[in-house]
């Protein structure tokens, strides 16, 4: 497997020398993953949304008129992640919220193309510097939110204490959820490990708030995902012995076993409240079963894009305090909203990726990141709004498009 520096000859750092572009794309995926509402602050809602529609609209101007050709449009998983993407806009006029289904398609569509056009103009490091540059942001501003300023606290509105593991608080930080918390901050610490060959300062940055933040938000499966990233990269880097591998393979056994044990769903009644809650604030298999039942009555094409909560909710509105926003799950999030036809465009966008990697000569570039994103798919739906995870889909697909041109160039 070659590292990600044996992929580009670019040795440019964002902060040295990069467009403007790239430090709006950095502003965006910071703006993308703030939640107002969630903090308490609904009315910055509004003027956020606004924000990160002007300035897709400016970086994709700036993509439909600078980037020429565009990149492996034949044969890379661009095409396949902008149709699954797109599929949305298509659908829309059928969803259960059909507005809300169009401006988040489109914003979704636009980011795809941002990230990818930055990818082909700006080359692949300073673009995952830029976006690992707006995650620094958000992550430090949550530490300072939650350690000196008013936090969201680890009691949630219902007035459920949410620990994680031993009883420590979870932190939700601005995305003001913890598990999109340890998100922000695996992907952080995934960028760090693939560019520490290449920016090695940023890197080092990046992997070390990912690491606290990803402590702060003591999400199980971010946890798990973390380490198995640490990992995985301490072997891609040279260090092939035994005993690596046997900690992999060890780690990746007892950790399925602990995720298997938090999927439990027993019921429990607070004391003092006729309403039930999960013990292990979790039930994701009983409400994976709501969701495939739900799936079976639209099966073709969903009920509508980003319209997973105004689909689960009623179903399951007497077994949560939590309100289910989605599937907590990628796939089956996949099925319910966007059914076969996004299902099948998904899992060939994957195919896609995993085919061009192996092409490549196994970039950890590209190898890493899915990684990463798969594993936090599992217990979570990483693709809920136009958001981090999408980013960095694309910015793989980029990544094997451009690599693509790259080789077939050498080779013409």
């Amino acid at each position: 497997m070659t590292t990600f520096a044996a992929t580009t000859s670019r040795p440019t750092s964002v902060r040295s020398s990069a467009p403007w572009e790239l430090w709006l794309l950095g502003a965006i995926v910071f703006l993308l993953e703030i939640d107002p509402d969630g903090l308490n602050l609904p009315a910055v809602g509004a003027p956020r949304d606004v924000l990160v529609i002007l300035a897709l609209a400016a970086v994709g101007l700036v993509a439909v008129l600078r980037v020429r050709p565009w990149p492996g449009l034949s044969s890379s998983p661009v095409p396949l992640l902008l149709a699954w993407v797109g599929l949305g806009v298509l659908t829309s006029p059928i969803s259960l919220t059909p507005f809300g289904s169009l401006v988040r398609s489109v914003v979704a569509v636009g980011l795809v193309v941002v990230v990818v056009a930055a990818v082909r103009r700006c080359g692949l490091e300073p673009t995952a510097e830029a976006i690992g540059w707006g995650l620094v942001a958000l992550l430090g501003a949550s530490l300072l939110w939650e350690l000196i300023g008013p936090g969201t606290g680890s009691i949630v509105d219902d007035g459920v204490l949410d620990t994680g593991i031993a009883g420590l608080p979870r932190r939700a930080g601005l995305p003001a959820d913890p598990n999109a918390f340890g998100r922000a901050s695996v992907v952080l610490l995934t960028l760090g490990s693939v560019l520490h060959n290449r920016v090695g300062g940023s890197a080092r940055w990046f992997m070390t708030i990912g690491a606290l933040g990803a402590l702060a938000a003591q999400s199980r499966t971010s946890l798990l995902a973390a380490v198995l990233v640490s990992v995985v990269m301490l072997i891609v880097h040279g260090r092939r012995d035994v005993v690596a591998k046997v900690a992999l393979f060890a780690l990746l056994g007892i950790s399925g076993l602990a995720v298997a044990g938090e999927l439990s769903s027993e019921l429990l009644v607070r004391e003092g409240s006729d309403t039930e809650e999960l013990a292990t604030a979790t039930g994701r298999t009983d409400l994976w079963v709501v969701v495939w039942d739900l799936y079976l009555d639209d099966p073709l094409f969903g009920v509508g894009a980003f319209a997973a909560a105004e689909a689960i909710e009623p179903e399951i509105a007497d077994e949560r305090v939590w309100v289910a926003a989605d599937a907590h799950n990628l796939l089956f999030n996949v099925a319910l909203t966007q059914g076969a036809v996004g299902v099948v465009l998904f899992v060939g966008f994957l195919a896609a990726t995993i085919v061009g990697w192996w092409r490549l000569g196994r970039p950890a570039f590209v190898l890493v990141p899915v990684l990463a994103l798969t594993v936090l798919s599992i217990t979570e739906n990483t693709v809920r709004k136009p958001s981090l995870a999408l980013a960095i889909f694309a910015l793989v697909a980029g990544a094997v498009a451009v690599l693509d041109d790259r080789v077939a160039s050498e080779t013409a």
